[in-house]
């Protein structure tokens, strides 16, 4: 009887550890999967600016491409925990088109918008491609 009560403990006190490492394991994740989510939200609010009916309005899909592009950089710090090459340069390249991106002189009309927010877009896609 004694054997089987103890055996009962250790198996609870087993699954509970179990059940602290897998959480702590998948909170390593929430930042990547935060930044990601924002990335997303602010892609899609800046595809809608254009995308908008009857016209599209520059100013609105300018500041939404601003803030997009505002916000890559939070992308390198939250993939640089995985250590692989690869990401981080996919990172890099995705940071170097929100760079042309708000360098390059102001976008006239909204064609020029969505040809810019089509290249943040395909940057994105190239990372989920090979990770997703």
């Amino acid at each position: 009887m004694r054997m089987l009560v103890l055996l009962t403990i250790g198996i609870a006190i087993g699954a509970l550890c179990g059940s602290m490492a897998t959480r702590s394991i998948a909170m390593t994740h929430a930042y990547p999967r935060g930044v990601m989510a924002v990335l997303q939200v602010r892609l899609g609010n800046a595809r809608r600016a254009l995308d908008a009916t009857p016209a599209c309005d520059p100013d609105l899909a300018r500041s939404e491409l601003a803030a997009l592009a505002g916000f890559i950089p939070e992308l390198s710090p939250a993939l640089e925990a995985h250590k692989e090459p690869r990401l981080l340069e996919l990172s890099r390249q995705m940071q170097a088109a929100a760079t042309a991106t708000t360098e390059s002189a102001e976008p006239a009309n909204c064609a020029e918008l969505a040809e810019r927010v089509a290249q943040i877009a395909h940057a994105c896609d190239a990372c989920h491609q090979e990770y997703r």
